[in-house]
């Protein structure tokens, strides 16, 4: 462990064309952490071509890992009794009970700027390295000193994991290629700067927001995001701050709870490359000349950095509850959590139009002082429904053509009556972004059946006849093409359950909770399972845990009790759901880097008159006082 380590720090900081002139200045005492950098050549801009071949290397480092990984909190449980408990019951096929583990909070940023990185690159010996304080102090927290043979977990997938990250982090420190994910971990909240000294330039807060340095040497990051990597997915603490993020970072969530392993060579894969797959390809240019560790933030006892100050404070963009549980914190993430969603919202986005934007980005940052306009365009995208998380589950989740991802609900939602509910859940999943629809799809329809009406073209079959071919010319074009695919969907489904395309079209994904017992069973025996939500309970859970506690004793759900609205106003938020507890009323509810536990009233409710649209052909009203809209699930990772 001690000489690969060593070798990782060395190659960092200490090799290679860039040489460093020592500080003077003990840990933790610096006030003037200048270090001089000389330069080797300028960081070259990466083609594809070169993108592709670091993905390769990449994927050579983590040829050898199989399996998915477990967790390092549970590791220290992992000696004596309960091997031999493993070796007991190491024929047993079932799933089992459910083994919890902690889930830790964690300031990432904050944990990895207290190591000054700088200082890491002007100690020139191995024990020195090694023997920071806070290099020492972190390696011990995260437990990887058992990471390294000998030791009982050693040979575990996700150790497999954080030593392939170290490995292809060394070869590519010493490389030509610049990581392109760079500027995510570029960040002036902490205590130190998240690079070594001399690789940024122009650092100037006198400037109008939002600031923007020079990164000359992107590899003076390094550092800090194998830092970042490592803490947010180790930590299962990946949190969207005060964005509307929710349905992006719940996948990463998922992830790091399933697969850590899988998801340490992602993580590696997109800081270096840009891609999260090579199928998903690469998010559009803009966001990557985003600084969000840039942008300052109120706290409670000022702004972060400390020399900032400003009357403006920073607007949330996220529902109520994420407002409330982003308070005193950054307006959005960095490192690996910030990169995901970025650049799924980007892709998301790419694929959707067939092309990047031309001089802007669809999915951009927000500052303190920054226009509502701004702010507005800046988010516009960030909001996730039905049919982007089920893309998300098969392009991250299970990715085979065969893929297990798809839409749980109450099948008395679909306004084509219970017997066709198998037709809207298809529908839902395989609409395109709102933005998309709203912009282009919806004002076309409205277009044509105008025409259709002038013309004396009256009722769905006779309107469609007029409508489609009109479709199908304006959407022949390949920037089109998703939206050609879609016409040529509905056509199909409406020829299949002989439901007019036009009504098909009109069917819209329900806002509100009607989740009953048969849709929470089903999510509970899924392997992966996101849900759509209403974050009301969820900030009543943190904010008056005496409540939940009240209503758990009574069993009684949230709406309609202690002062709350009789029923949901709709759900506004993604979760995943880590855990069921059914004998004992407990559900763990991952969200905003945490958990929370809430019983099944609270989660279903009671049944409610309250109806949009109205649940045709049935007696009983879909709605209840619950919580849940929606769950996302899969049953099985096949992320590589």
């Amino acid at each position: 462990m001690t000489f690969r380590l060593a070798l990782f720090f060395a190659a960092w900081y200490g090799s290679g064309s860039v040489e460093v002139v020592p500080a003077d200045c003990p840990e933790g005492t610096c006030e003037d952490d200048s270090v001089l950098m000389q330069m080797g050549e300028l960081h070259k801009r990466m083609s594809m071509d070169e993108k592709m071949a670091i993905s390769n290397i990449i994927e050579k480092a983590f040829s050898h890992i199989t399996g998915s990984g477990t967790y390092l909190k549970s590791w220290s449980n992992r000696s004596g009794p309960y091997h031999e408990i493993e070796k007991a019951f190491e024929k047993v096929d079932g799933l089992g009970e459910y083994f919890a583990h902690d889930i830790k909070e964690d300031a990432t940023w904050q944990k990895c700027t207290s190591i000054n990185w700088t200082k890491v690159a002007t100690l020139n010996t191995v024990e020195g390295k090694l023997e920071l304080p806070s290099v020492k102090a972190m390696l011990q927290e995260l437990e990887l000193e058992k990471c390294w043979c000998p030791s009982d977990v050693c040979n575990d997938d996700t150790c497999k994991a954080v030593r392939a990250a170290i490995d292809v982090a060394t070869l590519l420190a010493n490389s030509e290629y610049d990581p392109v994910f760079a500027n995510y971990s570029v960040t002036s909240w902490g205590y130190y700067p998240s690079w070594v000294i001399g690789s940024v330039m122009g650092l100037d807060y006198s400037l109008p927001l939002p600031l923007l340095v020079n990164l000359k040497f992107p590899k003076g990051v390094i550092g800090y995001a194998v830092c970042d990597l490592l803490r947010v997915i180790l930590t299962q603490s990946a949190d969207q701050m005060s964005t509307g993020t929710c349905s992006y970072v719940a996948s990463l969530a998922a992830l790091t709870r399933h697969a850590p392993a899988k998801i340490i060579k992602v993580a590696t894969r997109l800081f270096w490359t840009g891609m999260i797959t090579p199928s998903l390809g690469l998010p559009c240019e803009g966001i990557l000349h985003q600084q969000p560790g840039l942008v300052p933030f109120k706290t409670s006892t000022g702004y972060a950095p400390d020399f900032y100050s400003s009357a403006e404070g920073g607007q949330c963009f996220g529902n109520a509850g994420d407002c409330k549980m982003g308070a005193g914190r950054p307006q959005q993430n960095i490192g690996l959590t910030f990169s995901w969603t970025q650049s799924l919202i980007s892709i998301w986005m790419k694929q959707n139009y067939g092309f990047c934007a031309p001089n802007a980005v669809r999915a951009g940052i927000v500052y303190p002082g920054q226009s509502r306009a701004d702010a507005a365009e800046a988010t516009r995208n960030q909001g996730g429904w039905y049919n982007s998380m089920v893309w998300e589950c098969k392009n991250l989740l299970d990715i085979h053509e065969d893929s297990s991802c798809h839409l749980v609900m109450n099948p008395e939602v679909c306004p084509l009556g219970v017997e066709n509910a198998g037709t809207c859940f298809k529908k839902w999943e395989m609409e395109p972004a709102f933005e998309l629809q709203q912009d282009i799809f919806q004002d076309k329809i409205i277009k044509y059946r105008s025409e259709a009406f002038e013309k004396g073209i009256l009722g769905y079959t006779a309107q469609q006849h007029y409508v489609v071919p009109k479709l199908l010319e304006e959407f022949a074009a390949p920037e089109h093409k998703i939206l050609l695919d879609y016409v040529n969907f509905l056509l199909q489904l409406s020829s299949e359950t002989q439901i007019s395309f036009l009504q098909l079209n009109e069917i819209g994904g329900p806002p509100y909770p009607s989740f009953r017992e048969e849709e929470l069973k089903k999510v509970c025996k899924a392997k992966i399972n996101m849900l759509i939500i209403d974050a009301t309970v969820l900030q009543i859970a943190f904010s008056n845990p005496e409540i939940i506690y009240q209503l758990r004793v009574q069993g009684l759900p949230a709406f309609g009790n202690y002062g709350l609205p009789a029923k949901s106003y709709g759900c506004n938020h993604a979760v995943y759901l880590e855990s069921c507890d059914e004998q004992a009323n407990k559900y763990r509810i991952w969200t905003w880097g945490t958990t929370v536990e809430l019983t099944k009233e609270i989660l279903l409710g009671y049944p409610t008159t309250q109806r949009f649209p109205d649940a045709p052909g049935s007696h009983v009203p879909a709605w209840n006082t619950g919580a849940l809209c929606a769950a996302v699930v899969a049953d099985k990772i096949t992320l590589n």
